[in-house]
């Protein structure tokens, strides 16, 4: 998202027009300004108060956020005021590599049965090796 400081003059004055006259849509778009400091300051403290921003507009779909938000508020909590770490440093299968390393097919987003499964799907040397063993 594009810091409303960052925009074009065009650009800024297209959303201005977007936004007049539609209450709703400029709610929207406060909060999501509001989340995005919240997500960019490390400021996880403001999100009980946000959320209860949010609850006070008519906005069916950012009250669906706000409730799945605070299933569990803590770890949110805990994931807006800690500095992110890139998921390759954090020790997580990086693509192909990890794989074929492995002895495995990579999943493919083809399958039903892989697109509910984490794991890999072996190869059929392995399933050969699995029926000799059994």
């Amino acid at each position: 998202m594009t810091d409303p400081g960052n925009l074009t003059v065009d650009d800024a004055d297209d959303l201005k027009e977007i936004r007049t006259g539609r209450p709703e849509l400029d709610a929207v778009t406060h909060h999501v300004r509001d989340f995005a400091a919240m997500m960019r300051d490390l400021r996880g403290d403001q999100l009980p108060a946000w959320m209860d921003r949010v609850l006070a507009d008519h906005l069916p779909a950012l009250h669906s956020l706000v409730n799945g938000l605070s299933r569990d508020i803590d770890a949110v909590t805990a994931g807006l005021s800690t500095p992110g770490v890139p998921a390759r440093s954090k020790g997580r299968p990086q693509g192909r590599n990890y794989f074929k390393g492995k002895g495995m097919d990579e999943p493919t987003s083809t399958s039903s049965a892989n697109a509910c499964s984490s794991r890999p799907v072996p190869t059929a040397s392995q399933d050969q090796r699995q029926s000799r063993i059994s």
